[in-house]
């Protein structure tokens, strides 16, 4: 914010010194910032300018001892009281680069996020990191559409995780049609102006070659970058990397460990569960089903998509817990309403198991549920096991999902591409967290 130092002269023989430094915060010209020591122009006041610490919303003073050639120096305080936006502290996110407060992650984004940053619209229009977290709180709220032209709006005006947030948008389909292509035009746009998670999902296109020609080296030092800038998401796709050795690669288990449990320390939900996994199959751990079951339950209960499936298969395997397939078969009914299509992949081949006592229509269902969630095709297998079922059971999986659909969508082509279709629309009319992935 500009200081607005009310000086009564114009005198070029008039100077300032900075007596008292605020406790918080930097002061700063257009060319330098200063220091506590430091001396400006009359010329210069008009320009000073104050930026608090991110977060501090404590009043902070400001002194300064006026200087002339002739006479005494004369004191001179300015009282500045910072105040962080209700929007900033509801929906700001973690290492935003225009950001003002530490942030939230997408679960812990609140109810009354939406009517906050609206509020912040009106009152601040010009401010675009305003109308990036209504986008926020607009997809944590299910209100897709308007949340992409919020983003738009945002990304218009300059704001850079905006620009980032798109990709996301046409890498998931959310709200548009899924178009790698694009999505990575604007993670590499939000790359090369420094953003964190424009690098990590960039990096991560670069070193698997999704929808571009595969760089496993640059891909590998953007996520290392965004890592280094304390990005969880680098730290868990370094994690996976290092775990398995990928992509010439080598495994290294303690360093994958190591990034899984710097996540874990900021609360990621995906770092609990990629660690929990560690500790099921001893990978750079000492096995320990307990920790990964204790993992599993708080990334459950944080809201993460995979973790459901995650424990479902403790259940279904009796591993570190007693074998209870009834709880496999609601976890993995848990996992497929969060959209993990291995997990409603695995609720289709529990069904499957009971032989003579299977309901093929609930094997049918999740087998549509998981190609509809399927968007890079990592499980091809489950569109060839859905063609193998006969007319009957398809038919009344059809009808059950069609008849819970709220409105009817136009139908076309085999039956095989309605069911995914309208299982798709299902998952889509539940409103569900699509700003995890």
């Amino acid at each position: 914010v500009a200081l607005n130092l009310d000086l009564p002269t114009d005198d070029s023989a008039v100077s300032l010194k900075v007596a008292n430094y605020p406790a918080t915060g930097t002061l700063s010209l257009p060319d330098r910032a200063l220091s506590p020591e430091s001396s400006l122009t009359v010329g210069e006041v008009e320009v000073l300018r104050y930026e608090p610490q991110i977060g501090a919303s404590a009043p902070v003073e400001v002194g300064f001892e006026i200087r002339a050639d002739s006479g005494a120096a004369k004191p001179a305080k300015m009282k500045l009281s910072p105040s962080v936006d209700p929007c900033d502290l509801a929906a700001g996110e973690p290492l935003d680069l225009q950001g003002v407060v530490p942030g939230l992650l997408p679960n812990e984004i609140g109810a009354d996020a939406v009517k906050l940053c609206e509020a912040a619209v009106k009152a601040y229009p010009d401010v675009a990191r305003f109308r990036y977290e209504l986008g926020r709180a607009l997809l944590a709220a299910g209100k897709v559409d308007q949340a992409r032209k919020a983003i738009q709006q945002a990304a218009d005006r300059g704001h850079v995780r905006a620009v980032f947030e798109l990709g996301y948008l046409y890498a998931t389909g959310t709200g548009v049609a899924a178009d790698r292509k694009k999505a990575n035009a604007f993670y590499a746009a939000a790359a090369d102006k420094g953003d964190p998670y424009g690098m990590t999902s960039w990096g991560r296109a670069l070193f698997h070659g999704y929808g571009v020609e595969r760089d496993t080296g640059k891909g590998l030092d953007l996520l290392l970058k965004a890592a280094s800038m304390g990005h969880t998401y680098a730290m868990n796709d370094l994690g996976a990397i290092f775990t398995e050795g990928r992509n010439g690669v080598t495994a290294d288990q303690a360093r994958a460990v190591a990034f899984l449990e710097a996540g874990v320390q900021r609360q990621d939900m995906y770092s609990m569960n990629l660690l929990g996994r560690n500790y099921l199959s001893g990978r750079g751990v000492e096995k320990d089903p307990k920790a990964a079951l204790a993992l599993f339950q708080k990334a459950i209960d944080l809201g993460q998509p995979y973790a459901p499936g995650s424990l479902a298969r403790m259940y279904r395997d009796g591993v570190g817990v007693e074998q209870n397939v009834d709880e496999a078969q609601r976890l993995f009914e848990l996992a497929t309403s969060r959209g993990d299509q291995s997990g409603a992949y695995d609720r289709a081949a529990l069904e499957m198991q009971k032989g003579d006592k299977a309901d093929q229509a609930v094997a049918v269902r999740f087998l549509a549920f998981t190609v509809a969630l399927d968007l890079r095709n990592e499980l091809p297998d489950a569109r060839a096991t859905l063609a193998q079922f006969g007319a009957k059971p398809k038919a009344a999986a059809l009808k059950q999902l069609r008849g819970e659909l709220k409105s009817k969508i136009p139908l076309s082509g085999s039956v095989d591409k309605q069911l995914v279709k309208v299982a798709r629309a299902v998952w889509e009319q539940a409103n569900p967290r699509r700003d995890l992935f």
